[in-house]
């Protein structure tokens, strides 16, 4: 169970954490991302939609395996990808009201272990801590943008269930489900108004980079692969 404080340097001070570890040992296959990181994913990840399974909200994610618990990215190269999600990068911190929170029973914390450090010799929020900050900050504001994006793709008849399937070499193969994309060919049957007002607000070019980075599943595939190897 978690157990979430509020970080306080006279009592947190001597906390690490060990981001490396945690990036190599990762096994989140999909994370959730905002229409910010489309830019930097859609070069390197496929990115759906998914349904939450609480609200049964539509959410963006970026796909990063194929079986449960896989994260084929993750490894000893991990933490020095040329992108990893937002939310990767700001875990296992909250932002907080008063500052920043962390979940004291990530097993990459700790007292004693190598790792980041929290704080400085001042008291004040470590460089590491401030990235942290920066990452939580950009993904508080950029999961609005999300939702709103999500509504506005619901609005116009744009999202459509897809199903994908994966042949692997040793034979054995596999069925994606549970995930969503944009219609090609209901945008491309979308009124022109609409397009306008999809490209003025930026949404259009985001539902580019969401399309494009479906050119990305035979990347994770082919990792997947060399692994069954």
């Amino acid at each position: 169970m978690a157990r979430v404080e509020l970080l306080d340097p006279k009592v947190h001070g001597e906390l690490r954490y060990d981001a490396r570890r945690a990036a190599r040992e990762n096994r989140d296959r999909f994370v959730q991302i905002a229409p910010i990181e489309f830019p930097l994913v859609a070069v390197r990840y496929p990115i759906f939609l998914s349904k939450d399974a609480e609200t049964g909200g539509f959410y963006f994610g970026a796909m990063l395996g194929i079986d449960p618990d896989e994260n084929l990215y993750a490894g000893d190269d991990a933490i020095a990808a040329p992108y990893r999600p937002l939310q990767l990068q700001r875990l296992p911190f909250f932002l907080a009201a008063e500052g920043l929170a962390a979940d004291l029973e990530n097993p990459y914390l700790s007292e004693t272990g190598p790792g980041e450090t929290l704080f400085d010799f001042t008291g004040e929020y470590s460089d590491y801590l401030q990235t942290v900050r920066t990452a939580l900050v950009a993904l508080h504001n950029g999961m609005d943008s999300g939702r709103a994006l999500a509504r506005t793709l619901l609005e116009h008849d744009l999202v459509e269930s897809v199903e994908i399937e994966l042949s692997f070499d040793d034979g054995s193969t596999r069925t994606l489900e549970g995930l969503y994309s944009v219609s090609r060919d209901s945008l491309s049957a979308l009124p022109d108004t609409v397009v306008t007002s999809l490209f003025r607000s930026g949404d259009l070019e985001r539902i580019h980079l969401l399309l494009a980075s479906l050119k990305c599943v035979p990347m994770v595939a082919a990792r997947k692969n060399a692994r069954l190897g």
